[in-house]
Parts: C-alpha cells; sequence; structure tokens
C-alpha cells in the first residue's frame, strides 16, 4: 500500500497546519481550504450577501424569537458580557467590588434600580477609571451632573436652603 503524502501541493505540512477529508476521502490542507475559502468570499460576495438578505427576509420571525428566547434564558450572561466588553471588568471583579461595598450604592447606600435591576458601573469619563457601583438613580446623578463635583456641590446647597447646613458639615463640627 501506498503511503500517504505528508505535504500538500502548495508545500504545507499536514501535521503542522492540520487538514480536513473530502467525502471521497481526500486530505485538504486548512491552509489551502481557508485560502479558497477567502478567495471564494471575495469574488461571490454580493451573490453570498444576497441569498443571506433573502434567508433572513425569509425567516425573520423565527430569527427574531429565536434571539428573544435567548436574551432571555441568558440575561445574566449577557449583561456580564457587556460590562467586561466596555469596562473590561470581569464578573468575579464586579462580585468582589459590589461585597466590598456591602451590597447597595456607593453613594445613597440603596438598592440596584432600573430596567435590569442591577447597579450600573461608574467611571472615570476621561481615564475610565472605575469608581465604583451605583443605582441607576445615583448614576442618572451622576451623568445628568456632568461628572463635574462642583455642580454636585451647588445643587446640594441649592437643595438645603438659605441658613441651613450640611448635616455632613455638623458631623464634621461635632468630632
Amino acid at each position: 500500500m501506498p503511503q500517504r503524502k505528508e505535504i500538500c501541493k502548495n508545500g504545507h505540512s499536514y501535521l503542522e497546519v492540520g487538514y480536513t477529508t473530502t467525502r471521497k476521502g481526500a486530505r485538504r490542507c486548512k491552509e489551502c481550504v481557508r485560502a479558497w475559502r477567502r478567495k471564494y468570499h471575495k469574488r461571490q460576495r454580493k451573490a453570498i450577501n444576497q441569498r443571506s438578505r433573502d434567508w433572513y427576509i425569509e425567516n425573520q420571525e423565527r430569527v427574531k424569537e429565536k434571539s428573544r428566547k435567548h436574551r432571555a434564558e441568558n440575561k445574566e450572561k449577557i449583561r456580564f458580557q457587556s460590562i467586561e466588553r466596555k469596562y473590561g471588568m470581569s464578573k468575579p471583579s464586579y462580585l468582589r467590588m459590589l461585597k466590598a461595598q456591602g451590597g447597595c450604592c456607593a453613594i445613597c447606600g440603596g438598592e440596584p434600580g432600573g430596567r435590569y435591576n442591577i447597579f450600573n458601573v461608574d467611571h472615570d469619563h476621561n481615564t475610565g477609571e472605575i469608581r465604583g457601583l451605583l443605582c441607576n438613580n445615583c448614576n442618572l446623578l451622576i451623568g445628568l451632573a456632568k461628572d463635574n463635583p462642583d455642580i454636585l456641590q451647588c445643587a446640594a446647597v441649592y437643595q438645603l436652603g438659605p441658613g441651613r447646613e450640611s448635616p455632613l458639615a455638623q458631623e464634621t463640627l461635632s468630632e
């Protein structure tokens, strides 16, 4: 019985790059198959895209239903993937930070709120540094103040009204 070649016609080693087997039993180098697919897709891009669009139009409801079902079944997983993609914060890091904050909002000490009932990751928009986890209302407060502590301080003074002192100022005086 003749021995099989270990190198494809383009000089790639089957052992190094691997190979696939056709229905008839012939070996194809994975590198050559990838190159062929790239060339094919480049030549046939319009036809492939049109077939994809046609299939999607015919199966639109099925695709949407499958997507809704997937999102419903994997809500937490999708949320943490989004946090990791946006802020580079893994789920264990998020949970450690939440535990360090006592399981509550870093500002008001409240429960999570909003659409997802999960704490928002507060970060400095200039440096990207994560500051803490906030409930929806506190996150909106910081965002509407444009991350400017002076605006928040002015709002606190305004909210206290004339002749009233901040409870925080009273605490520091009594110490």
